[in-house]
């Protein structure tokens, strides 16, 4: 009973270590999310603006989101990186 008593308790301590680490990963991956949606927002109405249409293929690669869009009948790669907000566009 004493072993079973000290394996809980050995195990609530261990937990309770790993409490701050793992409420700073999720920090993380909340800032990130809202980074990541905040650089989809910023692409959609660069299309937007640029008489982009049917963006789509958005797909998240390290720090830049790709997507492929079309204008005048052509498709184009629009990136855009998540840290900087900047804008690329490659046809094709």
């Amino acid at each position: 009973m004493r072993s079973l008593i000290c394996g809980v308790l050995s195990a609530a301590l261990a937990l309770g270590a790993a409490s701050p680490a793992l409420a700073a990963r999720n920090a993380q991956q909340a800032a990130d999310e809202v980074r990541y949606t905040d650089a989809v927002n910023t692409l959609s109405g660069y299309a937007a603006s640029h008489r982009y249409s049917d963006l789509s293929n958005v797909t998240r690669r390290g720090d830049r989101i790709e997507a492929t869009a079309v204008r005048g009948g052509k498709p184009v790669k629009l990136r855009i990186d998540v840290t900087s907000g900047e804008v690329q566009e490659h046809q094709g």
